[in-house]
């Protein structure tokens, strides 16, 4: 088993449901976004290097994230 590290961390805005401004938003493009922006902030992280990637959920309602690989452009291998 490999050394697991956390190299960045990174949350959503948050709005009032229903109504609220991100009630349009779609969970998985919230997720992707919230994963670009970790991997953004850790300097000198190689993105080949991802291996996995842990997401949270304060309130799990409706449509959940899938993973949002293919919107992170990660490379094939990653999780």
């Amino acid at each position: 088993m490999k050394e697991a590290v956390i190299v960045a961390g990174a949350r959503t805005a948050v709005g009032r449901a229903p109504n609220g401004s991100l009630r349009g938003s779609r969970p998985d493009d919230m997720a992707a976004a919230v994963i670009r922006e970790a991997i953004r902030r850790a300097d000198g992280l190689d993105d080949s290097e991802i291996e996995d990637v842990i997401i949270g959920c304060a309130v799990p309602e409706g449509t959940r994230p899938r993973f949002t690989k293919g919107s992170t452009n990660w490379p094939s291998g990653a999780a």
